[in-house]
């Protein structure tokens, strides 16, 4: 029997409600809505299910609702809220809450107006999604992506290096053997002091090839360490030519002292920095160094500043980083140290950046992860 499209049934009410909570569920989101004739905020299971709450315990307001939001982010959301109920603005913002039970997750936040029939808004109301999965997979992603630069960068240095430095080595040793066919006994002395010297400068390119390699080879096994522990270390690897130069090495240990590192790269990076205060002293006045642990826009930093003979920065300060650059014609420079420095940083999720002043010294900044 044939049945017309005005003889079908709606589903059940109870129906719709059903299949709307479960889509609520499989999509993590819930809808909320706010009455501004008397600011009454209404949330769906979907919202109080995100907040980790019982909805049979909490009543939402406005003001409670907003402090779910972590410090940094109430300013955002409540200039949103604001512009969306006096102007009528729509918002789609991702931002971070802590739930009931202390679980800090990533949020997508909608909201627009609702007019009446002469254009006033007496209703806001938007959906409210968990996306925390989705956006820890975004930074993972951005993180492999940084990864890969920072890998397709060594591998540009790597090129630099067998096509100039090993080519001219080659090139070098070719030259030396040949002259050395048509030459007497004093010659080829001469010539055997060449090569000599050659090789040393060879196996020097081999070895800081070798160091290069180690960054992306090791695996890497980071655990909490107490970084005036490290820094004693090294100041006291570091003695003899502390004592030398006659410096004065300062440790403030302020905001924080535990750090989670790679104890190897630690070592490695307090000597380079500290080192390198050592060997670009100013001859003009006594050397001072100091170490400071401080917070910087939420990350914990460690300060390197002395008051050495500095970098401009204006004509290095794309190099100070790189492979082989160096800044003040010290014949024991290689250009090696603060390459990997900065490597060893970021392989562990920190950065790393100086700031300097020729004549009057510098000041490196590493920032690290956790």
């Amino acid at each position: 029997m044939n049945t017309s499209s005005a003889e079908i049934e709606s589903p059940p009410k109870n129906h719709l409600e059903i299949l709307f909570a479960e889509a609520e569920k499989m999509a993590e989101f819930g809808i909320w809505e706010v009455n501004l004739s008397d600011m009454k905020l209404t949330w769906t299971d979907g919202v109080f299910s995100i907040h980790e709450l019982d909805k049979n315990e909490y009543d939402p307001e406005v003001e409670t609702a907003i402090e779910f939001y972590v410090p940094e982010h109430v300013p955002v959301i409540s200039f949103c809220l604001d512009k969306l109920m006096e102007q009528g603005k729509p918002y789609d913002v991702d931002l971070e809450i802590i739930t009931a039970k202390k679980n800090r997750i990533w949020v997508r936040a909608q909201g627009k107006p609702v007019f009446d029939e002469n254009g006033k808004i007496i209703q806001i109301r938007g959906i409210f999604q968990n996306i925390h999965t989705e956006k820890l997979q975004k930074v993972e992603l951005r993180g492999a992506m940084h990864k890969l630069a920072t890998q397709n960068e060594r591998l540009q240095q790597f090129a630099h290096i067998v096509s100039h430095n090993l080519r001219s080595h080659a090139g070098n040793i070719e030259l030396m053997l040949n002259m050395m066919k048509e030459a007497d006994e004093d010659e080829k002395s001469l010539y055997l002091n060449q090569l000599d010297k050659i090789a040393v400068s060879l196996s020097d390119t081999i070895q800081n090839l070798q160091e290069v390699v180690k960054l992306d080879s090791e695996d890497l096994s980071p655990i909490i360490l107490k970084i005036s522990d490290a820094i004693e270390n090294t100041i006291h690897n570091l003695h003899g030519l502390i004592k030398k130069e006659k410096a004065e090495i300062e440790v403030l240990i302020e905001d924080w002292d535990d750090v989670l590192f790679e104890p190897a790269y630690l070592d490695s990076i307090l000597f380079n920095l500290i080192s390198n205060s050592l060997k670009y002293r100013s001859p003009d006045v006594p050397l001072k160094v100091q170490l400071q642990t401080i917070f910087r826009n939420g990350k914990k930093c460690l300060l390197v500043r002395d008051n050495g003979k500095g970098i401009d920065l204006d004509r290095y300060g794309s190099k100070v980083f790189g492979m082989y650059k160096t800044f003040h014609g010290n014949k024991d420079a290689k250009g090696i140290g603060l390459f990997i420095t900065k490597n060893q940083v970021e392989s562990l999720g920190g950065e790393i950046s100086v700031a300097s002043t020729p004549g009057q010294g510098s000041e490196f900044c590493v920032q690290f992860a956790r």
